[in-house]
């Protein structure tokens, strides 16, 4: 099927330094068949960044090497999309590792990955109106082959085969239970009263930390992000997500002292120091 370049993309891209090149069809298609396997049901059950929200996070990843690739069929993401005539084509981009502000190309439908798919960005029509853009971590909510689960998408009417780690991880978590797991904050060291990544330290609570605002299995699902949500909360000198549930007599001095020297092991080591 024969698809149509973006030239206004293109001169973009250029001008952001960015070496790119256009994603055969075959490829384009095999992409976004993949991309809907791990991230079909969206806006169902996957853990999700919308609006600035997924703007911010967005900015603070980095990728050598990335795809943007429209969508082909009439979803673009949780978003009913209709498209009438050729598809966009889609772009393989090279660069320094800065990942590009898109938001202006929204009307295109499209979403980006690097070529590993452990994170997507999805830009729509519908970008700040009815919902979007959205920015979505696969990482911690991946499992392996043999946990795949058959989730029946309700908004589409259809079922689809997607990999549901957490689901999966909330009843191992039952018999993998290590006793002495660290209830206090690996961000801040606040004692939240359970353990942030659950007893074994594999599977997260999703909840959140008032005093830093980390939610566990999502800013903290690698060690890169426990290093950047750590730096942000301490060079705000200890601020409170939530400052209503702020203990009398707190101290950021005596919190501090209280950090976990070590991370739970469902976090991914992806920098030295843990």
């Amino acid at each position: 099927m024969a698809t149509v370049t973006d030239e206004r993309l293109e001169q973009f891209l250029t001008q952001c330094g960015m070496a790119w090149s256009v994603i055969p069809w075959e490829r384009h298609v095999s992409v976004s068949n993949e991309w809907e396997t791990l991230y079909g049901n969206v806006h169902h059950w996957l853990r999700q960044k919308q609006g600035a929200k997924a703007q911010f996070e967005y900015a603070h990843q980095s990728a050598e090497t990335f795809m943007i690739v429209p969508f082909l069929g009439n979803d673009g993401g949780p978003q009913s999309i209709t498209k009438h005539g050729p598809r966009t084509a889609a772009y393989e981009c090279h660069g320094d590792g800065t990942l590009p502000d898109l938001s202006a190309f929204a009307n295109t439908d499209f979403f980006i990955v690097p070529t590993d798919l452990n994170l997507t960005m999805v830009h729509t029509h519908e970008d700040y109106g009815w919902g979007g853009p959205y920015f979505i971590y696969i990482q911690g909510l991946a499992g392996t082959a043999d946990e795949e689960a058959s989730v029946v998408d309700c908004f589409h009417g259809r079922t689809s085969t997607v990999y549901s780690g957490y689901r999966r991880g909330v009843l191992r978590e039952r018999t993998e239970r290590q006793p002495g797991m660290l209830t206090r904050c690996h961000i801040c060291g606040l004692d939240v009263g359970e353990a942030p990544w659950g007893e074994s330290g594999r599977y997260p609570t999703w909840s959140i930390c008032p005093c830093c605002g980390c939610e566990f299995g999502y800013e903290d699902c690698r060690a890169s992000g426990v290093v950047f949500q750590r730096r942000r909360w301490m060079e705000s000198g200890g601020q409170w997500w939530k400052p209503s549930e702020k203990l009398a007599g707190w101290d950021f001095e005596e919190q501090v002292k209280h950090i976990p020297t070590d991370i739970p092991p469902g976090i991914d080591r992806d920098v030295d120091g843990f």
